[in-house]
């Protein structure tokens, strides 16, 4: 039985302009990730990961291409509408202090998203804040607290708590430990892991670490110049990489 496709990626262009023309950070890149799947992106700095990730969350447009999600073509869909969608899809940021608002209380940045998708209830509210506390192992008297109070790692569990709040079913991890330190990494990544796998969350996980996207990823896709050069399964993809610039980059793994 074919897997169910969660999103497919078709023909993906993103360009900037220059003084003398264009840039391409994403040129004709096309993918699937299918339902429940870890998809690992990596590539060098530059390379177009992050506007990739940008680009499914439609925080930056597309110049041409179908970004499709269950079948509907996100790019095709006013404000309104892209709204609803979003709640199926979300994303954990790479800096987990810019990411949250400084002004707000983890309590006020863990509801604002079930405002905007109509979690009316003050009550009802309050009871899921504090599940999601708990979920990402957080005290609940640390909801009332400002964002400058937590350390990075903490921060990146409240940016995972806001991700998880509307049950997404997709969630694109741009590169959600590299701003954090080595000994807080491995426990970021074993929560992604166990919220997987306790809720059937799909990622597209950004990355330039490739112990790190060894350890999670189902599938590996290898971005080079805006390209994706190559896709594969995770132990193909290492044993025996088909493309010269995956080699390299393998190559370039310290062992």
């Amino acid at each position: 039985m074919s897997p169910e496709i969660l999103l497919n990626a078709r023909n993906l262009v993103k360009t900037y302009p220059l003084r003398n023309g264009v840039v391409s950070a994403i040129d004709d890149v096309s993918f699937d990730i299918a339902k429940g799947e870890t998809l690992g992106l990596v590539g060098e700095s530059g390379c177009g990961k992050s506007t990739l990730g940008r680009v499914i969350m439609n925080l930056l447009s597309l110049d041409s291409g179908e970004l499709l999600f269950k079948g509907q073509n996100l790019s095709q869909l006013a404000p309104p509408e892209l709204r609803r969608w979003r709640r199926h899809f979300q994303m954990i940021f790479q800096d987990p202090f810019a990411s949250l608002n400084p002004r707000a209380t983890v309590r006020r940045i863990l509801e604002e998203p079930l405002i905007v998708h109509g979690v009316r209830g003050a009550r009802e509210r309050q009871e899921r804040v504090d599940w999601l506390l708990e979920r990402v192992g957080l005290r609940l008297d640390m909801a009332d607290r400002m964002p400058h109070e937590f350390s990075g790692g903490q921060r990146q569990r409240i940016g995972i708590a806001r991700a998880i709040a509307l049950n997404p079913e997709l969630i694109i991890c741009d590169e959600p430990v590299s701003a954090l330190d080595v000994s807080i990494r491995a426990q970021v990544i074993n929560l992604l892991i166990d919220l997987r796998q306790d809720f059937k969350l799909t990622y597209l996980f950004i990355s330039h670490d490739l112990s790190i996207v060894r350890h999670i990823a189902d599938r590996v896709a290898v971005m080079y110049l805006g390209n994706l050069v190559e896709i594969a399964p995770r132990s193909r993809l290492f044993s025996s990489p088909a493309h010269h610039y995956t080699q390299a980059l393998l190559d370039s793994f310290p062992v």
